[in-house]
């Protein structure tokens, strides 16, 4: 329902259905947008100060593709116009989804003609289906070669190995 009133201690069910066509054989995303509409409760502090207490969730809703399942991802990097004034020795990446389900990122690994890199993202990030993801990665003071391979380390243990996007 569009307004549910939720009592002190007793649970709420809901429900979810899509309303439309099931998913193909990609994974489809979506938001679930659950917002405290009610006045805000006031908890009275020492001197007078109160805390008002109003509560929002945005929760991702993933709806599975048909079939089985495939992770590919592409490579390539960051348009030089895109790409904001990068420190020394750093790739900006981009990396696309071009697989039928999410991929989480745990780790990247790097590779140019004599060097390689391992980089770890501040937080595993998911790259939906058809989305892209960038990166600023540091490499090694050694690394004057162009980058040629890149793969993808899942939240999940599986490793990827990305290909280059065509140009």
């Amino acid at each position: 329902p569009r307004i549910a009133e939720l009592k002190p201690g007793q649970p709420q069910g809901l429900r979810i259905a899509l309303r439309g066509p099931l998913p193909g054989e990609t994974e489809m995303a979506y938001r679930l947008l659950l917002e405290d509409v009610a006045e805000p409760a006031s908890m009275q502090l020492a001197g007078g100060a109160s805390v008002n207490f109003k509560m929002a969730y945005d929760l991702p809703v993933l709806v599975p593709a048909k079939g089985p399942v495939t992770k590919e991802m592409q490579w390539r990097a960051c348009p030089a116009s895109a790409a904001p004034q990068q420190a020394a020795n750093t790739i900006c990446l981009r990396v696309l989804n071009t697989g039928n389900r999410r991929v989480k990122v745990q780790t990247l690994h790097l590779e140019g003609e004599g060097w390689q890199q391992q980089w770890w993202p501040k937080a595993p990030q998911n790259v939906l289906v058809g989305d892209e993801a960038e990166w600023h990665v540091p490499v090694p003071q050694q690394a004057t070669s162009p980058l040629r391979a890149v793969g993808i380390r899942t939240f999940q243990g599986e490793t990827l190995q990305a290909r280059p996007a065509a140009s």
